[in-house]
């Protein structure tokens, strides 16, 4: 059987007890939607059960399903949050889930890799910022709309505060970010040791850091400070939100 992404072969596997088709190739996944909807009844139990609809992405492809190739349609799913969009055929009901899905979700919760685009009001892509799975030296690129390299954070190794380095698209640290210990909630921005900038988590009120992953956020920064180094900063944001204060995904 083809992978609807990759053309790639599909094979049976097995995650936790779960059996589903894999793609070897793009790693996405083949799935009865009765196994999914027990993989999601297993994890829903650390998570919210917000019901908020949330909306299918229109500029993703469509999908022909692998096993009768009928077009498949795009669905918002899940009671986790956030929610996930997944291809599911309205003949057979097999749901094709990418590699970025409610499956790595479940399994790698805050560690796992995403992919995150940005447009402007007039619909332009203006951002890409990417993630890949790791264990604790995590780091995201940055691109432009264009899909040209703007810049990398990397976290460091420390024991007691938070660190990261700030590299430029040709890989140079130009900047780095530190989260003290006794302040969790504030990480300052540095260039050449002077301070050029602070990203903050702020407070969002008892009810709602108890009961929600809302977050808000602030950034800021120095008048001179040039775009690219905005657009990093911009993804420190979402890589710093992931790796210490989202709990329940």
């Amino acid at each position: 059987m083809q992978c609807p992404d990759c053309s790639g072969q599909l094979v049976s596997t097995a995650n936790q007890g779960f059996n589903f088709l894999h793609c070897s190739s793009c790693h996405g996944k083949l799935i009865d939607e009765e196994i999914l909807l027990r993989i999601e009844t297993v994890t829903a139990a650390q998570a919210s059960t917000s019901k908020q609809p949330a909306q299918a992405d229109s500029r993703e492809k469509l999908r022909n399903c692998p096993t009768c190739n009928v077009s498949m349609q795009k669905i918002a799913y899940g009671r986790l949050k956030p929610k996930t969009t997944i291809d599911k055929c309205p003949k057979c009901s097999y749901i094709w889930l990418g590699p970025i899905s409610l499956l790595t979700r479940s399994f790698l919760s805050a560690y796992r890799p995403f992919e995150i685009n940005l447009w402007d009001l007039q619909n332009n892509h203006i951002l890409e910022l990417k993630r890949p799975f790791r264990f604790y030296f995590h780091k995201m690129s940055i691109a432009d709309g264009a899909e040209i390299k703007v810049g990398t954070i990397v976290r460091e190794f420390s024991i007691i505060n938070k660190k990261f380095s700030v590299l430029d698209g040709r890989g140079k640290q130009i900047m780095s970010i530190h989260g003290p210990l006794i302040r969790p909630w504030t990480f300052f921005v540095k260039r050449a040791e002077r301070e050029i900038g602070k990203i903050s988590k702020q407070w969002g009120g008892l009810l709602k850091e108890i009961y929600t992953d809302a977050d808000i956020f602030g950034v800021k920064f120095n008048k001179d400070i040039d775009k690219n180094s905005k657009y990093i900063l911009l993804g420190a944001v979402f890589l710093i939100d992931f790796l210490y204060f989202e709990n329940n995904t």
